[in-house]
């Protein structure tokens, strides 16, 4: 799988995995990640992507929605490289494969 992933804004954590949280992005995550793993057509996968960053000077245009605070938010840390919760399940994911 060359690359999957979800935006998560970083402290953005709650009762409910609700787009955009980081709840929603580790549970996507985790969830694509067991998906590949048992699928033997499946030989590694890529997560999109390690940092956040920015993206978009400002936030006004058609795809504000997508681009929140003018950055790509799908890192598993935030632009200044705080780990985010999927960052935290991506690891433990990785630590229980053989």
């Amino acid at each position: 799988m060359t690359e999957f992933g979800g935006a998560g804004l970083f402290g953005d954590v709650g009762w409910e995995p609700r787009l955009f949280s980081e709840d929603y992005q580790a549970r996507l995550v985790t969830e694509a990640l067991t998906i590949f793993r048992n699928d033997p057509n499946i030989a590694g996968a890529y997560v999109w992507q390690f940092a956040g960053a920015q993206t978009d000077l400002k936030s006004d245009g058609l795809h504000f929605r997508d681009r929140a605070r003018s950055f790509n938010n799908k890192g598993l840390v935030n632009e200044n490289r705080k780990p985010k919760q999927a960052f935290r399940e991506v690891r433990q994911v990785y630590r229980s494969w053989d």
